[in-house]
């Protein structure tokens, strides 16, 4: 009886595309390893070479996502990402909705250049600081005054008599015979702004990423897939993505923001008496005081990254000519640019007396350059780079190829044509809800990795523009807003204790309902204008793999 060869590569590649998949959702080993599953299967199961399954895991969009990388661990190192922050915030107001809005921004701008995990924990500490001066007793000055600490151990409630529920119920604490008095409602109000203050770090930190096209890995992941299933000019490079996801990621954290402002009405306590802006606007200033003129560590750093952002802007900015064209020989995409500065990093000493410029000081990390040391070390990368997001990728990177060479893609894609009585934007919506499950359940990479290879064959089949349909899911992988578990900056902020599960359920579903309807808004016109969504262009023609198929049938037999 004839076997059909074919049959039996895009079976075997199935069942290592499900173990992945099963694996990757309930984190049987950690993603890391299991991303390396194809080195060992595909090889084994005849679907590729091991020499070509391993240069899948070191794409351009790994290189480029790796520089990314470098770049945000030199600004956290020298600490320039705190003095941002803290400029950010003495331009904002200090009343409580301008507060969040404040840290809303300087979340959202540092996600996008920096790993989110690490803009939250940055203004975890600030956060707490501001809530404790908007809410310091008034009798504070007194009690120092006379020699005592306030003793927060040590409390006991009085006015049991009054009628439950009541506003002003009081807390007395005592130190050294001074008793300060708290009412509830600065309790209760206290900790709904600490919750919703949390909340919106959470949000924007997860908003900010989606900006740029190293700012989280799911928008790597399209790259790489895009840039391996796909021939020609896609039109996606980083100024492109920009121009789409910008307004997408500003107008999903303003909506974000009055979200939480009416929830903050709605829950607030009647009779609130906070009123602490000119403190708050205080300690934000003395906190940057103490950071000091900037250093030239810092400022070599800032140049370099606004350097890198301007060669990823003008490489191909299409309006005028970019400076790759001045190379018509080669194609240079962005991880050329990226790994130039990064060299560029290693090379710059990181300490220059200069007018202006004071030596490094206790504002950097414990790993402050001395003299004769470069803006960045390398046993300083070695220890926060996040070496799993790159075989994660690599992971994803290899089982498009596996898909695509065994002929499963293909057969994805027939079995995808029924969706053609959908319309378009239909699909999209689609598209979004299950992307936007699936992320509050696995990793977002992972939801990227799993869903693209398979949108990119129902493009095909239903004769859709593939952008149209993978843009909207990419984004969407980092709209996790609903558990602790989604994403790292939603359980840190858990994390606080400041909330539990059920407090960030009902938000985080209506901030998933907002961000869906921006995004498909937003991919139905600046994105149709920026990268002509109307049609299907030539380039996203199924490239011709039986002969590639074919040869590896036969090493099989």
């Amino acid at each position: 009886m004839a076997v059909d060869l074919k049959n039996i590569l895009e079976a075997r590649c199935g069942f290592v595309v499900l173990l992945m998949v099963i694996y990757w959702m309930i984190e049987a080993m950690p993603l890391a390893v299991t991303s390396l599953i194809p080195v060992a299967l595909f090889p084994l199961l005849g679907i590729m070479s091991t020499e070509q399954v391993s240069v899948t895991y070191l794409k351009e969009a790994n290189m480029m996502f790796f520089g990314g990388l470098v770049i945000a661990i030199a600004v956290e190192h020298c600490n320039l990402h705190k003095r941002i922050a803290l400029k950010v915030m003495m331009v904002c107001g200090t009343t409580p909705k301008w507060l969040m809005f404040g840290f809303m921004l300087t979340s959202m701008f540092m996600s996008m250049w920096i790993n989110n995990t690490a803009a939250t924990a940055m203004m975890m500490p600030i956060i707490e600081a501001v809530l404790d001066e908007l809410f310091r007793n008034d009798l504070s000055s007194v009690e120092e005054g006379q020699g005592g600490i306030l003793n927060r151990g040590l409390e006991m409630k009085v006015g049991d008599d009054k009628p439950k529920g009541e506003a002003h119920k009081l807390l007395v604490r005592m130190n050294s015979g001074v008793a300060s008095v708290v009412t509830h409602t600065d309790v209760e109000e206290r900790r709904l702004l600490r919750r919703l203050l949390m909340l919106s770090l959470a949000y924007s930190s997860n908003i900010g990423g989606t900006g740029t096209l190293t700012g989280t890995a799911p928008n790597l992941v399209l790259k790489g897939i895009v840039d391996q299933l796909y021939t020609g000019n896609t039109g996606l490079h980083f100024a492109s993505w920009m121009v789409f996801a910008v307004p997408t990621m500003l107008l999903s954290c303003l909506a974000a923001w009055m979200l939480l402002q009416v929830l903050y009405a709605w829950y607030r306590p009647k009779n609130s008496r906070m009123d602490r802006s000119a403190l708050v606007k205080q300690l934000i200033s003395s906190k940057y005081a103490e950071m000091g003129p900037m250093t030239f560590h810092e400022a070599g750093v800032f140049v370099l990254f606004v350097f890198l952002v301007i060669l990823w802007l003008l490489r191909e900015p299409q309006f005028i000519t970019g400076w790759a064209d001045f190379f018509p020989d080669v194609k240079i995409k962005d991880a050329t640019a990226a790994i130039f500065v990064v060299i560029l990093l290693f090379v710059v000493p990181a300490e220059f007396h200069f007018p202006g410029m004071r030596e490094s000081g206790p504002q950097c990390t414990n790993n402050s350059p001395k003299a004769g040391k470069a803006l960045l070390e390398w046993n300083v990368v070695q220890q926060r780079l996040p070496w799993g997001i790159l075989l994660l990728l690599g992971g994803g990177f290899a089982l498009a190829e596996g898909s695509k060479v065994s002929g499963l893609s293909e057969w994805a894609g027939l079995q995808l044509t029924s969706f053609e009585v959908l319309p378009p934007v239909a699909i999209v919506f689609v598209v979004c809800l299950i992307a936007s499950v699936l992320t509050e359940v696995a990793s977002n990479t992972a939801t990227a990795t799993i869903l693209l290879p398979i949108l990119a064959n129902l493009a095909q089949a239903v004769k859709v523009h593939p952008l149209y349909l993978m843009f909207p899911a990419t984004v969407t992988c980092s709209f996790a807003f609903m558990l602790p578990i989604a994403t790292p900056p939603n359980a840190i902020v858990f994390s606080s204790g400041c909330m539990e599960t059920k407090e960030m359920v009902f938000p985080g579903l209506l901030m998933k309902v907002a961000t869906m309807a921006i995004t498909m808004l937003t991919i139905s016109t600046i994105g149709t204008y920026v990268f002509d969504l109307n049609t299907f262009p030539d380039w996203a023609l199924s490239p011709n793999v039986t002969s590639v198929v074919l040869s590896n049938a036969t090493n099989l037999v």
